[in-house]
């Protein structure tokens, strides 16, 4: 389930616009990740590459070097397997008054609605104690070892993440 509108900050320019040097295809697609009608205001949501390719005319080489561009900035997280997007940092400017009890039953609501992904860990360790959520924990999320590594989610940028059981 989208939503009607979705913030662009100014911010955006000095941060991550900047550190994408240029990158029309990861600027159109970072503006695309928070308008799109997948989004939602917790930054974590389905949309395959198949949508992506589809919606905005690239290549599914240029998305996804696109997608490297974005996930290189600190921007996002992308679960290709499961076409998972978490746009890291996107509660934090959508969704006002953390304390709000309506607004953390709608963030726990809007993250329950949306499928599994090992991505889905990594955003519950951002925004658990932000909006109070989940004080028992979850069952489908304890794949996170003691040092808050996420098992299962590979890094694209390290490929030394293959198989470390199999340094024997």
């Amino acid at each position: 389930m989208g939503h009607d509108y979705g913030k662009a900050m100014t911010s955006f320019w000095d941060t991550t616009g900047k550190a994408l040097n240029g990158n029309t295809d990861a600027l159109a697609l970072a503006l695309y990740f928070i308008s799109n009608r997948h989004a939602n205001g917790i930054g974590l949501y389905y949309i395959p590459l198949q949508y992506i390719v589809f919606d905005l005319g690239l290549t599914e080489k240029r998305a996804w070097e696109a997608i490297m561009a974005l996930h290189k900035a600190g921007w996002l997280c992308y679960d290709r397997e499961n076409g998972v997007v978490w746009v890291q940092k996107m509660a934090y400017n959508e969704v006002s008054d953390p304390n709000n009890e309506k607004r953390q039953k709608w963030v726990q609501a809007e993250f329950d609605r949306q499928p599994k992904s090992v991505l889905s860990g990594h955003w519950l360790n951002e925004y658990r104690d932000h909006f109070d959520l989940y004080p028992h924990g979850l069952s489908y999320c304890s794949h996170i070892d003691a040092d808050g590594k996420i098992q299962g989610y590979r890094d694209p940028d390290n490929e030394d993440d293959e198989d470390e059981d199999d340094e024997d």
